[in-house]
């Protein structure tokens, strides 16, 4: 987990180290707008970020992730969608305190080392399914030359020079994308993804930030890396970042 010193525009937060994980599944795509408007009873697109920009900024569509939800709504999305299928919630809720029963098997997020684990798909190149940054349209909607078309400030950014075809939010499952080596989608961009864990420097999954992985459409060439992390306000949303789903193995 982690990466190579040699790694170009690495973060000083990405020391590598060995890490074990047990057998789970996850989901092969992002939650949706329409998964989450069925399971939670509303929108996810409606108002505006942390940020101030509009939570429709990106677009809005059952087939597009859900996005603009914070930490919070994701843990409780997962224990909604836990009851609707007669799963025993894994989180323990009280105000601001979320517990994870790791006994139960309902729905939950992935943690940090699980998330690195399934994008990297055994490989150890800088970006889910490729070394090299021109190919990486093929496996991911990221801020590339389309995005540069409709972005009027976007002149001088660092983005990919290659076109996934999207500039803003794309379906998850459009036919123009690739998996990664785990069969998995949008693992490296479309909407950058909330984890279990809290967000530390050196992984001591301590502080009071959430740690967000994947980059989302929004992601300039740096931060579209499979190692690349960051932490976030859990009680805050962004237009660009939403969440998948895992289940432990019994």
């Amino acid at each position: 987990m982690g990466s190579p010193e040699t790694e170009p525009n690495r973060g000083s937060d990405e020391s590598p180290h060995r890490v074990e994980v047990d057998d789970f599944f996850v989901a092969r795509t992002e939650i949706t707008q329409a998964q989450f408007a069925h399971v939670m009873g509303e929108q996810s697109t409606v108002g505006k970020d942390a940020m101030g920009f509009p939570c429709s900024e990106g677009g809005t569509g059952g087939y597009l992730p859900a996005v603009c939800v914070t930490w919070y709504d994701a843990v409780m999305f997962c224990n909604r969608l836990s009851e609707l299928e007669g799963l025993e919630p894994v989180y323990d809720v009280t105000g601001s305190d979320v517990q994870w029963n790791e006994d139960r098997l309902g729905y939950r997020l992935l943690t940090e080392a699980e998330w690195e684990y399934a994008a990297r798909a055994s490989a150890a190149s800088p970006w889910v399914g490729t070394n090299l940054p021109q190919e990486v349209c093929k496996y991911a909607n990221v801020s590339d030359r389309e995005w540069l078309r409709v972005e009027k400030d976007g002149e001088g950014t660092p983005v990919f020079d290659c076109d996934d075809g999207y500039a803003k939010l794309a379906p998850v499952n459009r036919s123009n994308v690739k998996p990664n080596g785990n069969d998995l989608l949008d693992m490296m961009g479309n909407a950058a993804e909330w984890v279990w864990d809290a967000y530390d420097p050196q992984y001591s999954q301590r502080g009071p930030l959430r740690t967000v992985r994947g980059g989302g459409w929004w992601t300039y060439f740096n931060d579209a890396r499979v190692a690349a992390r960051e932490g976030n306000v859990p009680e805050e949303s962004r237009h660009d970042l939403g969440f998948r789903i895992a289940r432990s193995v019994e």
